[in-house]
C-alpha cells in the first residue's frame, strides 16, 4: 500500500430518497467501514435526492419502477467534492 492509499478517503455520495440503492445499507456500511478503518469512506448524504440525481434529464421512473430525478444542487456538491478525490489522488 502507498502513502496515496493510506490517506486516501473514497467519497460516497448516495440520495436520501433513492429507492433503488437506499441510503440505510450503505450508512449501515459505511458505520461498519468507520469501525474498521476510520475516515476511510466520506459518506454525502444528498437530502430529497433520488437515484442519478446528477443526470439532467425530466423526473422519471425506471423500467423498474425506480424515481430518477435530477437535482441541481445536489449535483454541484457532488461534482465540488469529486473533482477535489481526484485532484488529490491523480498525479499531475
Amino acid at each position: 500500500m502507498t502513502e496515496v492509499d493510506r490517506r486516501l478517503h473514497l467519497p460516497q455520495l448516495i440520495g436520501d430518497k433513492d429507492d433503488w440503492t437506499p441510503a440505510a445499507p450503505c450508512e449501515g456500511l459505511h458505520a461498519h467501514q468507520e469501525q474498521r478503518a476510520p475516515g476511510r469512506v466520506r459518506l454525502i448524504v444528498y437530502p430529497g435526492a433520488t437515484h442519478s440525481f446528477d443526470f439532467n434529464s425530466p423526473r422519471r421512473y425506471n423500467e423498474y419502477r425506480k424515481l430518477l430525478a435530477f437535482d441541481a444542487s445536489a449535483t454541484r456538491d457532488a461534482q465540488r467534492r469529486v473533482d477535489a478525490f481526484l485532484a488529490e489522488v491523480l498525479p499531475r
